[in-house]
């Protein structure tokens, strides 16, 4: 654990999960029911990983496993914000639903 970190208020995650809200609705839009990912791998789970494209410090990894479980997906955080990660590091591993992990 950072010694150096700190949790969130609770009115910093509020305003975290409205920052994930508005950010999904403008990447996604509204939902589409006939989406073409979704329907082309309906019924498959998928696993993944998060991972540091190059070297630095950990921010906002709260958000980011927040967002990622926007849907029915479930993350896991493998590192905590203010860790130094190298090029190649597993930060978040996700599964789930294709179209949620996707």
């Amino acid at each position: 654990m950072n010694p150096h970190a700190s949790e969130p208020t609770d009115e910093e995650w509020s305003e975290g999960i409205e920052l994930v809200a508005r950010a999904l609705v403008e990447d996604l839009g509204a939902p589409d029911p006939l989406d073409l990912t979704a329907v082309a791998l309906q019924g498959a789970d998928l696993h993944g990983n998060v991972v540091a494209r190059q070297a630095g410090i950990v921010c906002g990894v709260s958000l980011a496993v927040l967002a990622l479980e926007s849907g029915a997906a479930v993350a896991r955080s493998l590192v905590e914000d203010g860790a130094r990660v190298a090029a190649g590091d597993v930060l978040i591993e996700v599964r789930g639903p294709a179209a949620d992990v996707l």
